[in-house]
């Protein structure tokens, strides 16, 4: 049994929306919730990235570089990558979750 995170909640939407299958109300407020009980282990994540790169910023700073150039340095690291992949990831979970509620509601009131 796969175990259910926000990625693979995701992914298997992407993957719908992809092939035009139709995803009732109910499977997007599904979604939505179990999203919003396991979006707490993706903002952790995306602290501990955003601590490894605030790491990076202060070694560069540390060995005399300017702020300005820390940062630039900063930004062509893998953890920088992967820190705003995740703040993006993170971004779409939360938005995911708003119009999943939005899209159950405006059916629910339409009658579907």
């Amino acid at each position: 049994m796969q175990i259910r995170t926000c990625n693979t909640i995701v992914s298997n939407f992407m993957k719908r929306v992809s092939n035009q299958e139709p995803i009732s109300p109910d499977e997007w407020m599904k979604g939505a919730m179990f999203m919003n009980v396991l979006i707490g282990d993706e903002k952790s994540k995306l602290f501990t990235l955003e601590q490894e790169y605030n790491k990076i910023i202060l070694n560069q700073i540390s060995q005399g570089d300017s702020n300005a150039v820390a940062e630039k340095k900063g930004k062509g690291s893998v953890e920088w990558l992967a820190y705003k992949n995740q703040e993006a990831f993170v971004k779409q979970v939360e938005q995911f979750i708003l119009l999943a509620k939005k899209h159950a509601s405006i059916s629910k009131e339409m009658g579907g």
